[in-house]
Order: C-alpha cells, then structure tokens, then sequence
C-alpha cells in the first residue's frame, strides 16, 4: 500500500462519531485488511464482523453482504428491524 501504510486517522475524532456504523472485514482478505478493520473497530467502539469472500464483498459475495448491512439501514431509515 505504500503511502498508506503509516496513516492513522485521528483518533479523537473517530471516537467522536455519533452515527451507527459497522466495521467489517471480509474472511478471506489479505491480514493488513483484517488488522486495519480491527484496529478501526476497537477506536469506534463496534465488533468488527467478518463476511464470507475477500476484500470486495459487494462483488464477491453481494448477498451476504446485503443480509450483513439490512437490519443496519433499516435502523438508520426508521424502519423496524
């Protein structure tokens, strides 16, 4: 990842987000993908959940992901879960 590699956001403003938000990581992704998803679930306080596929699940593994992120949006739109 080159460049990327050393960025770390600002961890004051992470914790400071009051939106619902899920952090997710796909089963099959290359471990910097698994260590940065969880390293960014434990600064915003959510379980980090793994999906089945690799780094692109909207790709790989679309309706899985879709089941994942449902009760999610539904919550976020005001609808019941």
């Amino acid at each position: 990842m080159g460049a990327f590699e050393p960025y770390r956001p600002d961890e004051a403003v992470l914790t400071a987000i009051e939106i619902p938000m899920r952090i997710m990581v796909g089963t099959e992704s290359a471990p910097f993908f698994a260590e940065t998803a969880r390293w960014l679930a434990d600064r915003v306080n959510v379980e980090l959940e793994r999906l089945p596929g690799g780094h692109t699940p909207y790709f790989d593994r679309p309706e899985e992901m879709a089941e994942t992120i449902r009760p999610l949006l539904k919550v976020l739109s005001g609808q019941p879960v």
